[in-house]
């Protein structure tokens, strides 16, 4: 199973306590900081000139209150979906760590993720889907793609696109308002 071949839109997040200080990872869900609240309005004004038709989101905490911010004025439907939480930071780890196996729980997680991106593609769209940076990771992985940077910042919008030549684009906005 692959990623299904349509245009949509990413964004990660707004800033969370654990983004400054890996050592705050015992909270599991945490709500935005006020300088991720600062990102998420930062973006609410780009975010309202595109054409979604369907916010796909996580169900965690950070996403769910990105979603409130950035999608205020936008009059579509919103679907929070289970797959499209974050990873653990132990996943996180592997799957950045470049080694050439894959563990069990790695595998798990990319698996989760196409089911989620699917998910939220078969969806009317454009779709905005307001997720995690292991989701955006696992899935740059799954559609192949090249020479983009995989991690992505807090409330970072990206497009992604299937080519004509059958290959994946992400197109990053350039957001240099962001706090």
């Amino acid at each position: 199973m692959s990623i299904l071949q349509k245009e949509f839109y990413f964004i990660r997040h707004g800033e969370v306590c654990f983004n400054v200080d890996s050592n705050l990872t015992h909270e599991l869900d945490p709500s935005l900081t006020p300088r991720g609240i600062k990102q998420a309005l930062s973006v609410q004004t780009m975010i309202d000139q595109l054409t979604i038709q369907t916010i796909c989101v996580s169900p965690l905490k950070r996403a769910l209150e990105t979603k409130v911010i950035i999608a205020k004025n936008i009059k579509c439907q919103s679907i929070v979906i289970n797959e499209l939480e974050e990873c653990s930071t132990e996943v996180w780890n592997k799957m950045v760590s470049c080694t050439d196996s894959i563990s069990d729980n790695v595998c798990d997680f990319f698996n989760q993720a196409q089911m989620g991106i699917n998910k939220a593609l078969s969806y009317p769209g454009p779709v905005l889907i307001i997720d995690h940076g292991g989701i955006h990771w696992a899935m740059c992985n799954l559609m192949n793609i090249q020479g983009y940077e995989k991690k992505i910042g807090n409330c970072e919008l990206v497009k992604f696109n299937f080519s004509d030549s059958l290959e994946w684009t992400a197109t990053p906005f350039n957001l240099s308002c962001v706090i």
